[in-house]
């Protein structure tokens, strides 16, 4: 896949004891990703000091794909705090801070995207 000159999409997810719904989370965007292949993704997830199995399930994805980074914080330090550490942390097209990313909602992105796509000169 060629790289140059696409935009790049960094969807930031703050978690903090997500674990029964990362991996919905991560299906429906992993499914919006793979239709709309005309971005570079990127799923970046903050966990902001879970004590469940956030974390690992974090590192299970970015294990087995690349569009997928995390950063860790050592405790709980607010959603407000996680996002601005997220927004820190990279430059993008879209930025969207949302606790829970449902199908509808990747839908809806899908919509913003052919938008971006429309626009386009």
């Amino acid at each position: 896949m060629q790289t140059l000159g696409m935009k790049k999409i960094t969807i930031l997810i703050p978690c903090y004891n997500e674990e029964s719904s990362l991996l919905l989370l991560y299906r429906s965007l992993k499914d919006l990703m793979d239709h709309q292949m005309n971005y570079l993704w990127e799923l970046l997830f903050v966990n902001d000091g879970s004590n469940d199995q956030s974390l690992t399930i974090i590192k299970d994805l970015r294990s087995t794909d690349g569009r997928v980074s995390y950063v860790d914080l050592s405790r709980n330090f607010g959603k407000e705090c996680a996002m601005l550490v997220g927004l820190a942390d990279f430059l993008s097209l879209i930025i969207t801070c949302r606790k829970h990313l449902t199908m509808s909602g990747a839908q809806k992105f899908s919509k913003l995207l052919k938008t971006d796509k429309d626009n386009k000169d």
